[in-house]
């Protein structure tokens, strides 16, 4: 399921429905969060007033001006997204971009720190991000870091919270993503996957 619900809370017949499917679902707090307080992106761009964001994207974040979602009905989101963490049913992360209020890269670390907001882990989130989505789209040699994989990584400087990805050096097909103009850097790699 992509999107949660937010209209009701969820109940025990659902979740078990749920568990007993191995569906998987993806809240896409992110946007939801956009409509109701849009202040997480706010309060990132003022903590990390360096991002090397364009104008257009610090546009696109500000773009959920006015409320669209009762503020209840979005507590009903965490709420039901941690009633199903908490009952064993995958969550993984997706945010919905570009609608307005969010924006590609940077939702996404939202997206973490909203999961965790409903109860999963740094790890859990940061799963839910990474080699969740690759398993459950059934991704061939992607979510995680073996032999013959995609050798596409982040390198985080610390583990602890959402705003820890904002640090990532980021590795696609082995070489270093950069936002400069300067060469990028080679990983040891094969062909685009770890040798």
């Amino acid at each position: 399921l992509v999107h949660s619900f937010f209209d009701s809370r969820i109940s025990a017949t659902m979740l078990a429905e749920l568990k007993q499917r191995d569906v998987f679902v993806i809240p896409t707090m992110t946007v939801y969060e956009a409509a109701v307080r849009g202040s997480s992106a706010q309060q990132i761009l003022l903590q990390y007033p360096d991002l090397s964001l364009s104008q257009a994207a610090k546009a696109a974040l500000a773009g959920a001006k006015n409320p669209r979602i009762p503020a209840h009905l979005y507590q009903n989101l965490i709420d039901n997204s941690r009633a199903m963490h908490q009952a064993g049913i995958r969550l993984l992360a997706g945010t919905d971009a570009p609608n307005a209020g969010t924006y590609h890269g940077l939702s996404m670390v939202l997206e973490v720190a909203l999961l965790q907001e409903a109860g999963l882990t740094f790890f859990d989130a940061l799963h839910a991000a990474t080699a969740a989505p690759a398993k459950a789209f059934d991704l061939p040699q992607r979510g995680r870091i073996a032999v013959g994989y995609r050798a596409d990584f982040l390198l985080l400087p610390a583990l602890s919270q959402a705003t820890d990805l904002l640090q990532a050096k980021v590795y696609k097909n082995g070489w270093a993503v950069k936002l400069s103009k300067s060469p990028p850097q080679r990983a040891a790699v094969s062909a685009g996957a770890l040798a």
